[in-house]
């Protein structure tokens, strides 16, 4: 049996190489093979991952949560292939859900230790952690301006759009629940965490087969202000403006067509947007 690792060369600020060697030093330990696919470009670890999971069983993932969401999004067999994510980006929003490090994920890769763990479904893409619109959507285009790209910057993108953000009308059906009125967010999530570490969702959880999804409806800069506070001490879910939901398959509608973004992927021009939860990866944690 040999793995093979995709790896991402540019993750954490082109930092990620030690986590690699770590991964292939345990995997050298061991005496198990393996061969590194390293990407070139955006978009290339999702069709690096449809090759290989025509033919190979074992995937480790060497990269953040962008990488992460290109792979899954490449495989096509998901109930065939074991999955190790090693977080080695930015953010690590995915793993860090579930206290993903590079030495647990790689003891349950040499232990041979797989999870059954649940994916979205969003129309025709795929998305692991936590997808939506609005508020968040602008923090992470003002993110991508510039070269830094950390925790650190994301909050304070955060904080600005607190004062520029206008709240969208939005139609939400999901279980017999419905909204449609003018929110900040609507995030549908499998995690708990967004934007290198914001406890969006703290009672989400990868494996229970249920999507959870958090509205924040429109409020004054003052209570939002105190709702990013609450946000920061993981108490989102405390704030009388916002509702949360429990489901297993949820549409939302803008009132136009907006951008949206699954695991920090942005996608443009959505004009509606359908989740569902899959219970299909095998993972290694």
């Amino acid at each position: 049996m040999k793995y093979q690792i995709i790896f991402n060369p540019m993750a954490r600020n082109k930092k990620s190489k030690k986590f690699l060697d770590q991964v292939c030093g345990r995997l050298d330990k061991e005496g198990l093979e393996y061969v590194v696919h390293s990407t070139e470009s955006r978009g290339h670890a999702e069709k690096i991952a449809g090759e290989l999971s025509k033919e190979h069983k074992e995937i480790i993932v060497v990269g953040g949560d962008g990488t992460i969401h290109e792979v899954i999004n490449g495989i096509s067999n998901h109930s065939d292939v074991n999955l190790a994510l090693i977080p080695a980006g930015t953010g690590n929003d995915f793993c860090g859900g579930f206290n993903g490090t590079v030495d647990s994920v790689m003891d349950a890769v040499i232990a041979g230790k797989t999870q059954p763990t649940d994916f979205m479904e969003f129309n025709d893409r795929i998305c692991v952690n936590v997808g939506g619109t609005g508020l968040d959507v602008s923090v992470l285009e003002g993110v991508a301006k510039g070269k830094m790209k950390s925790s650190i910057k994301y909050t304070w993108c955060l904080i600005k759009c607190v004062f520029t953000y206008k709240a969208q009308k939005v139609r939400v059906v999901a279980d017999g629940y419905e909204f449609d009125e003018k929110a900040l967010i609507v995030a549908v999530c499998n995690g708990t965490r967004l934007g290198g570490g914001l406890p969006i969702c703290p009672t989400a959880s990868v494996d229970d087969k249920k999507i959870e999804v958090v509205i924040v409806k429109d409020m004054s800069t003052m209570k939002l202000l105190g709702a990013v506070s609450y946000l920061l001490r993981n108490r989102l879910l405390e704030v009388p403006l916002v509702e949360h939901i429990t489901c297993n398959e949820v549409e939302f509608i803008p009132e136009k067509a907006c951008t949206i973004q699954m695991d920090g992927e942005l996608y443009h021009n959505v004009t509606s947007l359908k989740a569902k939860v899959r219970q299909a990866l095998n993972l290694y944690r």
